[in-house]
């Protein structure tokens, strides 16, 4: 019986290999990792050991995708990160037209 059920996107998240390199500039970056705060709050609450489940999708992509749902002809959603040197983030997200979007859409 699951504990704990969450919904929401399920990304992967494409980051600056370097703090202070804003997202306009030509550089390097990092990834993809699994992301998405549902999906990662959902992995922290299953380490915890409760049975618990996300309702989300993911796209066609070269990832892991065990037990979660394939929007076939679609991507994954993506967020490109920058970490400021203070420590704050800046996301550019790709959402639209997704599997995150598909997820809650049976119609797309």
């Amino acid at each position: 019986m699951t504990e704990v059920l969450t919904l929401g996107e399920i990304l992967v998240e494409i980051m600056r290999e370097k703090r202070g390199v804003p997202l306009n500039i030509e550089g390097t970056f990092r990834g993809p990792y699994p992301s998405g705060a549902p999906a990662i709050f959902i992995d922290t609450v299953a380490n915890l050991g409760h049975n618990c489940a996300i309702v989300g999708g993911v796209g066609e992509d070269d990832i892991d995708i065990s037990g979660v749902k394939v929007s076939n002809g679609l991507s994954t959603a993506v967020a490109f990160v920058a970490y400021n040197l203070n420590g704050s983030k800046k996301f550019i997200f790709h959402l639209r037209d997704s599997a995150a979007a598909d997820a809650y859409n049976p119609d797309i």
